[in-house]
């Protein structure tokens, strides 16, 4: 992912991933903006970006139908990752809680301030 605040443009590939899985294609990544209003992070300090690659297309879109990531709020992914849990790719060979679901329950038990 490139640092934060670059911009990939459709004219220039502002970054290269040399390992083998994406066979060193050429990424472009825009930061996005979250519900809440934060251009480029979520609530937890993650980065939000969409990445796309000259080979691979919509680098979300690929790990979540592989299996190796999970949707997170919106419908976007969701056919990907209902095809990944059907034929059970990568996460979903077994079973596991999606962070969203940890996250919420793990905010439901923590003490009142």
């Amino acid at each position: 992912m490139p640092p934060a605040g670059q911009r990939g443009s459709a004219a220039t590939c502002r970054y290269r991933v040399t390992a083998s899985r994406t066979g060193g294609d050429c990424w472009k990544c825009d930061l996005r903006t979250c519900a809440q209003g934060a251009q480029g992070a979520d609530r937890y300090g993650g980065t939000l970006a969409r990445c796309a690659g000259e080979q691979v297309g919509d680098l979300g879109d690929s790990m979540v139908r592989t299996g190796l990531a999970v949707t997170f709020m919106g419908w976007r992914y969701l056919v990907a990752e209902r095809e990944a849990q059907t034929h059970k790719r990568g996460l979903w060979r077994g079973s596991f809680e999606k962070p969203q679901d940890w996250r919420r329950r793990r905010e439901l038990l923590a003490p009142s301030r």
